[in-house]
């Protein structure tokens, strides 16, 4: 009896592991500029690339309230929101684009948490949910990343190039997402269907070889890569936005989520609990447009559909034209055989 009820037990922890594993790998924790559903019209959005902010109370002044939405799951459109108590084990971590420390904290809205900093500058903020917890003998390192650009044109477009270079922060995060830049890239810059970018998990400011990445889109395409012995993964965004030519929206924006994750032997301590493993998850999400291809080929569609409405006329008044035939009169003259 007693070895049954041990074998019970054995297999119920093995079962709280393994439960805990698979929430390492198949929820990640991530950062999004999307509200929820009900909550659209108690926030507010800034900028070209449309932050999700805070609303601002009649007459108040100072810098804008940009807020991000902690979510957890791989799916980008049903993920769920989370509420984090001040019991969790937390912290955030925001830098502006002159990489200064930014004052952040985690507030909640209507039962659901937000990070929230202020937005004073011109390029890219790099913000950081840190979390750490300890379960079995493994010590769990969530990292969820975001890095959001603020531009207004009437501020100028000075030293773009520098300012859109990454950046990152290994003195306190040790384990994050970085998407290297296009040469192209400006403060209006936006992914696109199509476009091929890299992606470099760093630990501790270094590339991670031969680890796992995956991309998944708003429409529910996902892929997995590896990343080479350099530490890159590299994907194609596919195109997954179809609609009838009515109902394009240049202007929509649609979410990606990519993250990474794994695990190493490393032994230590965390709020009194010893561990053996360590098993790092981080995550980035961002906007992308659907293909500019799209619209060109819309408008060369249009285009086309012109110039043959134009050939058609014009050839149908040829046609008729070369069809007429010149007035001639006849007089008949009754007379003329006589």
């Amino acid at each position: 009896m007693k070895n049954s009820t041990r074998l019970f037990w054995y297999f119920f922890l093995a079962i709280l592991l393994a439960s805990a594993d698979m929430r390492a790998s198949d929820k990640p924790v991530w950062l999004s500029n999307v509200p929820p559903a009900h909550l659209k019209k108690s926030v507010s959005s800034y900028g070209m690339h449309r932050l999700c902010t805070t609303k601002r109370k009649r007459g108040e002044r100072g810098a804008i309230k940009v807020i991000q939405w902690v979510r957890e799951g791989a799916s980008v459109e049903h993920a769920r929101y989370l509420f984090l108590s001040d019991t969790a084990g937390y912290r955030t971590f925001v830098f502006s684009p002159h990489k200064k420390k930014v004052r952040s904290k985690v507030i909640n809205i209507k039962g659901k948490s937000v990070v929230e900093y202020p937005d004073n500058e011109e390029g890219y903020y790099n913000v950081y949910l840190v979390m750490k917890r300890v379960s079995g003998d493994t010590l769990y390192v969530d990292v969820a990343k975001a890095e959001l650009l603020s531009h207004s044109c009437r501020n100028g477009h000075k030293n773009v190039r520098k300012e859109v270079k990454p950046k990152i922060y290994p003195e306190v995060i040790t384990f994050e997402i970085v998407r290297e830049r296009h040469l192209n890239e400006d403060f209006h810059f936006f992914i696109a269907s199509g476009d091929r970018f890299t992606y470099k998990p760093m630990l501790n400011g270094k590339p991670v070889p031969g680890i796992p990445v995956t991309l998944c889109t708003e429409k529910g395409w996902s892929k997995k890569e590896s990343t080479d012995k350099t530490g890159k993964a590299e994907f194609q965004f596919i195109q997954d936005y179809f609609t009838h030519w009515s109902e394009m929206n240049r202007r929509k924006i649609y979410y990606y989520l990519i993250y990474s994750e794994f695990t190493t032997d490393k032994s230590g301590k965390f709020q009194g609990q010893d561990y053996r493993y360590v098993h790092y998850s981080t995550s980035l999400s961002d906007g992308y447009f659907p293909s500019r291809t799209m619209y060109t080929s819309l408008v060369w569609s249009l285009i086309v559909f012109v110039v043959s409405l134009i050939v058609i006329v014009a050839g149908i008044a040829i046609f008729r034209e070369r069809r007429k035939k010149p007035y001639k009169e006849y007089i008949f003259d009754e007379n003329e055989d006589e």
